[in-house]
């Protein structure tokens, strides 16, 4: 889902460029948005296994995203189910990377709803 995504956006992308300039630049100036957008995501995922915040990838992330979305929104009909279509990719793609990350990001574990509602249970060593 997150490489139909991007590659969905990317031809989106694409077909914006080939409205300014010449099919040869057009085909790599997609990479101006997802290029960065990449190395952040590899600095996430570097952040996440190494158990550290990554802010400024996130925020990286974030903006070309929004680059992306409104791009592609910027250059659809008027019709809002075309703007959806056209919107949902880039959006999707940050969503599914999120997901990823995720996989790959030691937590907690678990909780049962009833460690929630009881507290943490008793110490070792105490009656």
């Amino acid at each position: 889902m997150l490489y139909w995504s991007v590659s969905y956006s990317y031809g989106q992308l694409r077909g914006i460029a080939l409205l300014v300039v010449a099919e040869h630049l057009a085909r790599w100036w997609p990479l101006t948005v997802y290029g960065p957008w990449l190395l952040a995501g590899l600095s996430i995922l570097r952040a996440s296994v190494q158990q550290r915040t990554a802010r400024k990838s996130w925020a990286v992330m974030l903006i070309c995203s929004g680059t992306a979305v409104a791009l592609c929104i910027g250059q659809s009909t008027s019709s809002v189910l075309a703007m959806v279509i056209v919107g949902i990719p880039p959006i999707t793609a940050l969503v599914c990377f999120r997901e990823l990350v995720g996989q790959f990001s030691p937590g907690q574990g678990p909780r049962h709803a009833a460690d929630a509602l009881n507290g943490p249970g008793p110490k070792q060593g105490m009656p």
